[in-house]
């Protein structure tokens, strides 16, 4: 029996699949040097399936956007640690707090516009 020419995949695989994608070539190439349709010739897929996933070559744009901060935010602040069983909890622990940003910190350059 002969395999399909292409692999149906479910919808969170093909859209996670998607954004990847879009993260590569728009590291690689400015926004206004990419189309729907190259985008959609570089992933292999049809324009009008990119559409389905993406209604707008923005959107498309914000969402590889949006998971690439989602990445970063992950590696800077990965969240509280995990405490395993075995660690008793106490009530006074040996860790300082983190130190706040004070007032008295430099201001950060302005980017221009």
């Amino acid at each position: 029996m002969r395999e399909p020419a292409y692999t149906r995949l479910d919808v969170d695989t093909r859209r996670r699949r998607l954004v990847e994608q879009g993260a590569d070539l728009f590291a690689r190439y400015s926004y206004d040097e990419l189309s729907m349709a190259s985008i959609a010739r570089s992933a292999g897929v049809s324009k009008a399936l990119l559409y389905h996933y993406f209604p707008s070559k923005q959107a498309y744009f914000s969402a590889t956007l949006e998971q690439g901060a989602a990445e970063l935010a992950e590696v800077v602040d990965p969240g509280p640690p995990r405490r395993s069983s075995s660690t008793p909890s106490s009530a006074g622990s040996s860790r300082a707090a983190a130190p706040t940003p004070s007032s008295s910190a430099a201001p950060r350059p302005r980017c221009a516009s």
